[in-house]
């Protein structure tokens, strides 16, 4: 009796490591496996609009067409649930282009995205002279056509 205990512990035993080393492989495969974010290296705002530019793009269009309001204290239109879940703190109006501005620490530059349907052309002038409006740091990247990434600080 004695010696099929033993037998039954060990074959536990063996059980118990051959299962360890398969859930390590298996841990280790689907580490080695998975696929990186591709977007990870991009600013937040460049994220957001790459993950999410069809829904921000039918969100304009219904600010061009009036159909999203202002909000009450007057800093720019009420936010899409998307948009907030990203950190966007405002969406304003300037001239023909509309200016997402994402949340920031003091200590650091503003991050934004400019959407301008006519491209460079029709920015705001403090974005085309930065220097004329006191601003101290500033990087304006062209994402594409219309779209532009901007960090500004005064």
């Amino acid at each position: 009796m004695a010696a099929g205990v033993n037998f039954k512990g060990i074959v536990i035993r063996h059980r118990r490591l051959i299962l360890t080393i398969a859930l390590g492989v298996l841990a280790l495969c689907w580490y080695v496996a998975r696929v990186p974010d591709p977007f990870y290296r991009d600013p937040q705002p460049v994220r957001t609009l790459k993950r999410h530019r069809e829904e921000i793009m039918r969100y304009l269009a219904s600010i061009e067409q009036g159909r999203v309001r202002e909000r009450n204290d007057g800093r720019g239109y009420f936010l899409l649930d998307t948009l907030a879940d990203c950190d966007v703190s405002v969406v304003e109006k300037e001239g023909n282009c509309i200016v997402i501005a994402f949340a920031f620490m003091p200590t650091d530059a503003v991050p934004q995205l400019i959407y301008s349907p006519s491209g460079v052309s029709a920015l705001p002038e403090r974005y085309v002279q930065p220097g004329k409006y006191r601003i101290t740091y500033f990087e304006l990247k062209q994402l594409d056509d219309h779209w532009f990434y901007c960090l500004w600080d005064n």
